[in-house]
């Protein structure tokens, strides 16, 4: 796969920026706070729809356009995996015309049609990996997890519905033990937590060690 040119507009720190991309290996230089690693998380961002650098996506929109009552965020991608494709992402944050707060949603369109973030992944790829994440080798295993979680996604279809269903049932069968443990109650219930738990738990080893 290669990515042939990269648009960005009110991302982070870039109003607008058009380049194309070489082939081959890139080396990004310049002074520190003018962009670099904004580039790569927006590059990173177009493959798992998540930021590594930022805890909300509402802190990817540019700060200045951020201030007006409508502001978007665009990432727009051109690659070639096996054909020419165009994706694009667009972080939307509008304010409520009643209350005055304001919400952020996110778009994706794919060769010009929208989509679900799901039916996306997979489409563009990649992997990074950083020097503060050396947590991954020396940290705990949490960390391992996820990041070999977020390459699955991308290559494995359907990771992602079994990541949410298996957050999802181990919330809820927690929710159910809290529960019992207080107030007391049949213990037989965490049974269909537990058959779910793992299956959906079996299907990630699997993807892992795959």
């Amino acid at each position: 796969m290669h990515l042939t040119h990269l648009s960005l507009t009110n991302f982070r720190n870039f109003a607008r920026l058009d380049v194309d991309v070489p082939a081959g290996p890139v080396l990004l230089v310049g002074a520190n706070g003018q962009g670099k690693t904004s580039l790569v998380e927006a590059i990173y961002f177009l493959a798992t729809f998540t930021s590594f650098h930022a805890f909300h996506d509402r802190e990817l929109v540019n700060f200045l356009a951020a201030r007006e009552a409508l502001a978007v965020g665009r990432i727009v991608a051109r690659f070639d995996r096996g054909g020419e494709h165009d994706l694009e992402v667009r972080i939307i944050q509008e304010k409520n015309g009643i209350t005055g707060s304001s919400r952020l949603r996110k778009e994706v369109l794919f060769d010009g049609l929208k989509k679900k973030v799901g039916e996306v992944v997979g489409e563009f790829t990649a992997v990074l990996f950083l020097p503060q994440m050396v947590e991954v080798v020396e940290g705990a295993p949490e960390e391992r997890r996820r990041f070999i979680n977020l390459a699955m996604t991308q290559v494995i279809p359907g990771t992602r519905e079994v990541l949410n269903d298996y957050s999802q049932t181990l919330s809820q069968r927690n929710a159910l033990l809290k529960q019992i443990q207080e107030f007391g109650g049949d213990q037989h219930q965490l049974d269909y937590w537990d058959e779910i738990l793992a299956s959906k738990g079996g299907e990630l080893i699997f993807g892992r060690i795959h």
